[in-house]
Protein backbone atom coordinates (compact mmCIF):
# COMPACT_ATOMS: atom_id res chain seq x y z
CA UNK A 1 0.00 0.00 0.00
CA UNK A 2 1.23 3.30 -1.25
CA UNK A 3 0.04 6.76 0.85
CA UNK A 4 0.54 10.06 -1.12
CA UNK A 5 0.85 13.22 1.42
CA UNK A 6 -0.52 16.27 -0.46
CA UNK A 7 0.25 19.18 1.50
CA UNK A 8 -1.91 22.14 0.95
CA UNK A 9 0.72 24.92 0.25
CA UNK A 10 0.34 28.55 -0.60
CA UNK A 11 0.67 29.17 -4.44
CA UNK A 12 4.01 31.13 -4.73
CA UNK A 13 5.27 27.39 -2.83
CA UNK A 14 5.48 24.01 -4.47
CA UNK A 15 7.35 20.38 -3.67
CA UNK A 16 8.52 18.51 -6.44
CA UNK A 17 8.59 14.89 -6.88
CA UNK A 18 12.62 15.02 -5.11
CA UNK A 19 11.10 16.74 -1.72
CA UNK A 20 12.86 19.71 -2.89
CA UNK A 21 11.20 22.93 -2.63
CA UNK A 22 10.58 25.83 -4.60
CA UNK A 23 9.82 29.26 -3.14
CA UNK A 24 9.18 32.17 -5.35
CA UNK A 25 8.73 35.76 -3.71
CA UNK A 26 9.26 39.37 -5.17
CA UNK A 27 11.17 41.65 -3.35
CA UNK A 28 11.81 45.86 -3.74
CA UNK A 29 14.86 46.51 -4.27
CA UNK A 30 15.16 50.01 -1.86
CA UNK A 31 13.83 47.38 1.31
CA UNK A 32 16.60 44.93 0.72
CA UNK A 33 19.16 47.61 0.76
CA UNK A 34 18.53 48.54 4.11
CA UNK A 35 18.37 44.64 5.59
CA UNK A 36 20.68 42.03 6.31
CA UNK A 37 18.95 39.33 5.17
CA UNK A 38 15.42 37.49 4.00
CA UNK A 39 13.75 34.64 6.10
CA UNK A 40 11.34 32.54 4.53
CA UNK A 41 9.13 30.35 6.43
CA UNK A 42 7.73 27.21 4.91
CA UNK A 43 5.29 25.25 7.46
CA UNK A 44 7.91 24.59 10.65
CA UNK A 45 10.88 25.07 8.35
CA UNK A 46 12.52 29.29 8.42
CA UNK A 47 15.50 30.05 6.29
CA UNK A 48 17.54 32.91 6.08
CA UNK A 49 19.45 34.51 2.75
CA UNK A 50 22.06 36.80 3.00
CA UNK A 51 21.26 40.08 1.25
CA UNK A 52 24.51 40.26 0.57
CA UNK A 53 24.44 36.72 -1.16
CA UNK A 54 21.99 38.51 -3.89
CA UNK A 55 22.86 40.28 -7.22
CA UNK A 56 21.81 43.34 -9.07
CA UNK A 57 19.88 41.72 -11.64
CA UNK A 58 15.59 41.41 -11.79
CA UNK A 59 15.43 37.93 -11.72
CA UNK A 60 17.50 34.87 -9.66
CA UNK A 61 17.60 31.57 -8.21
CA UNK A 62 19.02 30.83 -5.37
CA UNK A 63 19.51 27.06 -4.02
CA UNK A 64 20.02 26.45 -0.75
CA UNK A 65 21.43 22.95 -0.77
CA UNK A 66 20.17 20.36 1.48
CA UNK A 67 17.95 22.66 3.87
CA UNK A 68 14.75 21.55 2.87
CA UNK A 69 12.66 18.57 3.67
CA UNK A 70 13.72 15.07 4.25
CA UNK A 71 14.44 12.97 1.74
CA UNK A 72 12.62 9.55 1.17
CA UNK A 73 15.29 6.60 2.01
CA UNK A 74 13.64 3.91 0.40
CA UNK A 75 15.97 0.96 2.40
CA UNK A 76 15.15 2.53 5.60
CA UNK A 77 11.75 4.54 5.83
CA UNK A 78 12.85 6.05 9.25
CA UNK A 79 16.23 7.26 7.93
CA UNK A 80 15.54 11.16 7.70
CA UNK A 81 19.32 12.07 7.25
CA UNK A 82 18.86 13.40 3.74
CA UNK A 83 17.34 16.63 2.89
CA UNK A 84 15.78 18.20 -0.03
CA UNK A 85 16.64 21.21 -1.52
CA UNK A 86 15.55 24.63 -1.26
CA UNK A 87 14.88 26.40 -4.64
CA UNK A 88 14.39 30.63 -4.06
CA UNK A 89 13.30 32.51 -6.79
CA UNK A 90 13.51 36.13 -6.76
CA UNK A 91 12.36 39.06 -8.42
CA UNK A 92 13.13 42.21 -7.82
CA UNK A 93 11.16 45.11 -8.23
Amino acid sequence: VRVKCIRELPEHISIDEYNNIHYYDKQNVSDLLNREKITISIANLEVEIKVNQLKIQKYQKIELKESGISKVNKNDKYDISKKGHIYYYLELC
